[in-house]
């Protein structure tokens, strides 16, 4: 079976040296290592684990969590749903919101669009909503779902077995009506905390 490229949606960043990159991180650096003069082009890239579109593992902010290498595959190919907050910005009304979606969560991925570029300002009284309603996987489009010192949405969602996704892109070409499968292929990073991924939505 051959799926149609228009119901393939791509939710991931170029990586590039103007990626954008979470402030104090270290930004992405392409070096040529050789080139078609040498006999074949290669490339030496460095960039931050949490760099562009990515996976957060458990063990990003839990002691003993597992690395990304550790992070069985169906727990990164899941059913999700989308869910736009972009246009929400009182707490109540964007916890109304997921309340209303509730019942579509249960082992599936949630994608949400909040249209910020650092935080996705993600609290802990969503996060119990997600977790009560067996949400799997969360994936956001700023490039962390909290801005805190301390972290505690991530602890809560990774705690709770809630992997995270930032970072994603192209998420106003999905459709809150309708549901899709999501794939999240992170590198398989042994002892890393987090992974640049390939994540796409197919159509149902």
């Amino acid at each position: 079976m051959q799926l149609e490229a228009k119901s393939i949606i791509d939710l991931t960043q170029t990586i590039s040296e103007n990626l954008q990159v979470y402030p104090g991180d270290p930004p992405v650096e392409v070096h040529t290592v050789s080139t078609l003069e040498d006999g074949f082009v290669l490339e030496r890239v460095c960039m931050s684990s949490h760099g562009g579109t990515h996976l957060d593992a458990p063990w990003h902010v839990l002691k003993g969590g597992a690395d990304v290498s550790s992070i069985a595959l169906e727990h990164l190919i899941l059913l999700c749903v989308y869910v736009d907050m972009s246009a929400l910005s009182k707490k109540e009304d964007r916890l109304a919101k997921l309340t209303g979606r509730f019942t579509d969560l249960k082992d599936k991925a949630l994608l949400l669009s909040t249209n910020e570029k650092l935080s996705a300002n993600i609290t802990p009284e969503e996060v119990e909503v997600l977790i009560t309603g067996g949400v799997k996987l969360l994936g956001v489009d700023a490039m962390s779902v909290e801005h805190s010192d301390d972290l505690v949405v991530h602890r809560q969602l990774l705690s709770s077995g809630v992997l995270i996704v930032e970072g994603l892109a192209n998420l106003h070409m999905l459709n809150e009506k309708q549901e899709y499968f999501l794939v999240v292929a992170p590198l398989k990073l042994e002892g890393c905390s987090g992974a640049p991924v390939r994540a796409f939505a197919i159509t149902l």
